[in-house]
């Protein structure tokens, strides 16, 4: 999946970023906080600094380190194969466990990181560069804006462009978080595309219209991705499909995926669990597939087509905290680059959902599949992709 943005391609804030969190800036001892929205190439200018920093000083050491597996390997991804040897990259927990100091300490998703380990990540780095936004803040454990200013003590740089959302998917975003920072963000995207709120009578018929829709992508090389918010749903949705498809359900093994991603791929079934260390973004360059994640592995990537289903009256994002239950669903409206499809069944749509006006949705009714049992099959034009 080639998501990596060449140097030349980035916009002028973002270059001016790179020159002040870089090895040139005369105030190169001081830590820096890169803040920005959903969309501002946050992730994408710290691999961009680690290629800065070692053709400046080759005997750097430097460790980008981020929260959950699936980010880690985006990044690590991103290097390429001349900067890969040369820079670590591993999630903060390896980090914290392995103790060694660096040079460098790259750190993305700074907000989902708590108080007491940012402390002691800074002890371990000469220079911390953290990238962050406190509005996508989405464990109950995460660090505050006054906390990450406390214990990096950190000169922040501000990223105020958005180079991945359309405008419709912004203003949606704001509807579901008032008051958020993104309210006060540009676009750079002049595409501008639809978000469908798609209707079923009943989860059977939901269910049939998801996997007939990540199917069609699937088949002409364009992987979609379907965010849920708990393994609960990721595994009922995976038993349908099979059962849809005539193939065996996969044996699950706790929230061990590899075991089912091996019968998924075994059965010609075009999905993968990606998160928490299984699976592989990589994987949709060689098979054609799409991907199901959780809200929580999907934090810091971007897909084209995003699809959030499940989103009935009853749906519960998280149980014990409406803010970070809020943000959970803001976290997932704005991973997509270009298709938003928002899906739910029974008599109405989960109050957040409400919270969007009509002038921002389009209305689609899931109806049935021309064969549920033939999806994954057969030829799709992409014409035919925008239903």
């Amino acid at each position: 999946m080639n998501w990596m943005v060449p140097e030349r391609r980035l916009g002028e804030q973002q270059l001016d970023v790179l020159r002040r969190c870089g090895v040139a800036d005369p105030r190169h001892r001081r830590h820096h906080w890169i803040r920005g929205f959903a969309g501002t190439g946050k992730t994408v200018l710290l691999v961009h600094l680690a290629g800065r920093i070692l053709a400046e000083r080759h005997e750097a050491s430097i460790c980008l380190a981020t929260y959950t597996h699936a980010l880690k390997d985006l990044m690590a991804s991103g290097l390429g194969r001349d900067l890969a040897g040369r820079a670590r990259v591993m999630t903060y927990h390896q980090l914290l466990h392995e103790g060694r100091k660096y040079d460098w300490i790259l750190l993305d998703e700074v907000q989902d990181i708590p108080a007491a380990d940012l402390r002691r990540i800074r002890s371990l780095a000469g220079r911390v560069v953290a990238a962050g936004d406190t509005d996508q803040s989405i464990y109950d454990k995460c660090s505050t804006e006054s906390e990450i200013r406390a214990r990096l003590d950190p000169d922040v740089v501000s990223l105020e462009t958005l180079y991945r959302l359309t405008q419709r998917i912004r203003d949606v975003a704001c509807c579901v978080m008032q008051g958020s920072r993104l309210e006060g963000a540009t676009t750079a995207r002049m595409q501008e595309v639809q978000v469908t709120l798609a209707h079923a009578n009943t989860t059977e018929r939901e269910t049939e219209w998801l996997w007939e829709s990540l199917s069609r992508y699937s088949r002409v090389g364009k992987p979609a991705v379907a965010l849920f918010s708990g393994h609960k749903d990721i595994k009922r949705f995976l038993r349908e499909v099979c059962r849809l498809r005539g193939a065996p359900e996969p044996a699950f093994q706790g929230k061990d995926y590899d075991p089912v991603n091996e019968a998924l791929q075994r059965h010609d079934v075009p999905l993968q669990y990606l998160g928490n260390g299984y699976g592989s973004l990589e994987e949709s360059d060689r098979r054609s597939i799409s991907y199901v994640m959780t809200y929580h592995s999907a934090k810091g990537l971007d897909f084209d087509t995003v699809f959030l289903p499940g989103l009935t009256g009853r749906r519960t994002f998280w149980k014990d905290d409406e803010d970070i239950a809020r943000r959970l669903f803001f976290v997932g409206l704005t991973r997509s680059r270009q298709n938003l499809f928002l899906s739910y069944h029974g008599a109405e749509p989960h109050r957040y959902v409400r919270d969007i006006p009509e002038r921002l949705l389009h209305h689609v009714e899931c109806e049935r599949p021309r064969s549920a049992a033939s999806a994954g099959s057969g030829e799709t034009s992409e014409q035919e992709l925008f239903f």
